[in-house]
C-alpha cells in the first residue's frame, strides 16, 4: 500500500508540474532510485509514528486522485511530501473529525 501511495504521489507530482508522464516499464513513475527511497522512508515513518488508520490511508489516495486534474505546482521543493501531507491532512480530518455539541460547551 505505501508502493501505491508513493507511486500516485509522483503522479500527482508530475501532472502538477506539467512534466510528460515518467512511468516506466512497469508503470511507476520513474525516479532516481535515492529519491524514491528517501520518500518512501518518509511516508513509512509518518504513517508508523502518527499510527495513520487504514480508511485515512484509502481517503489519501482518493483526495490525490481526485485533486490531480486541479493541481498546478509551481515550486518543485518538496512536491512530493507537500501533496502527501495534504492529502493525508485532509482525508484525517474528514473521516476522524467529531462536532462538538453545546453539552461539550
Amino acid at each position: 500500500l505505501i508502493a501505491l501511495l508513493v507511486d500516485r504521489v509522483a503522479e500527482a507530482v508530475d501532472f502538477g508540474l506539467n512534466r510528460p508522464s515518467t512511468s516506466n516499464s512497469s508503470g511507476r513513475p520513474a525516479w532516481r532510485q535515492s529519491e524514491r527511497d528517501e520518500f518512501t522512508t518518509f511516508v513509512t515513518n509518518v504513517l508508523r509514528k502518527a499510527e495513520v488508520q487504514m480508511n485515512v490511508i484509502l481517503g489519501a489516495l482518493v483526495y490525490i486522485d481526485r485533486a490531480m486534474p486541479h493541481l498546478r505546482i509551481a515550486i518543485t521543493d518538496w512536491a512530493h511530501h507537500r501533496v502527501f501531507l495534504g492529502a493525508l491532512i485532509l482525508a484525517h480530518k474528514y473521516l476522524n473529525d467529531s462536532c462538538l455539541k453545546n453539552v461539550h460547551w
